[in-house]
């Protein structure tokens, strides 16, 4: 038995190991910079558009990022699960730009595990045995493609969440320019400009109560009425 002063090394979950030495991390900060100046070469050749057409250029360019970068996820998880449950593959996080804790629970929930002493106690092959009852898909060279996978996810996320974050600027501008004007732009000419729905113009533009239904029309911002 161990004394007080003689305990054991705790035990830690597989993603809290270190990463694997042959696997280079992927550099979110600067994936964001380069998207950042893309971001501005792409508003450059919009010099000449403003109101709706800039918004529907900027939509459209924001609809076509979030599915790119959708796609590119998949691929670049569907590697590192493969490679963490098939492969033993250890603290692909940092590969995958995130924290070791959102890997972790993104394992057990592929896993089906709530809690994390399965991944912690059980063997390689018992893990990989879980994986294959559930149909994980074992991807072929895992390894070896996972950093160019990883870095083409987060480049591709870092762009859309650019291009969403000006999207959603310039639908509030536009309508906070014509709020006052009874011929102004209404939330239904934003959404269909924007490629959004109608209800995520309202949350854009009413972001403290978006558990409403939004209103329609160019109207004032008012405060929904509590029900009694």
């Amino acid at each position: 038995m161990f004394t007080l002063l003689e305990r054991p090394p705790p035990t830690l979950p597989r993603s809290f190991l270190m990463a694997d030495p042959t696997l280079p991390p992927t550099d979110r900060n600067q994936l964001r910079e380069q998207a950042r100046q893309r971001l501005q070469a792409f508003l450059q050749d919009l010099a000449g558009l403003e109101g709706l057409a800039r918004l529907e250029r900027v939509g459209h360019a924001a609809t076509q990022a979030t599915a790119e970068a959708k796609t590119a996820r998949q691929a670049a998880y569907d590697a590192a699960l493969s490679a963490s449950f098939y492969a033993g593959a250890q603290g692909l996080h940092k590969v995958l730009a995130a924290n070791d804790q959102s890997w972790l629970q993104l394992r057990r929930r592929a896993l089906k595990s709530q809690t994390s002493p399965f991944l912690r106690t059980a063997s390689p092959a018992q893990v990989a045995e879980r994986a294959r009852e559930l149909g994980i898909v074992e991807v072929p060279d895992a390894l070896e493609t996972l950093p160019q996978l990883a870095h083409a996810h987060v480049q591709a996320e870092e762009w859309a969440s650019a291009v969403r974050e000006v999207r959603d600027e310039l639908v509030r501008s536009l309508y906070s320019a014509s709020v006052l004007n009874p011929q102004g732009i209404t939330q239904p000419m934003l959404a269909q400009a924007a490629g959004i729905s109608e209800q995520r113009v309202w949350q854009l533009l009413n972001p403290d109560f978006r558990s409403h239904r939004p209103r329609h029309g160019n109207r004032p911002l008012y405060a929904p009425k509590e029900e009694s």
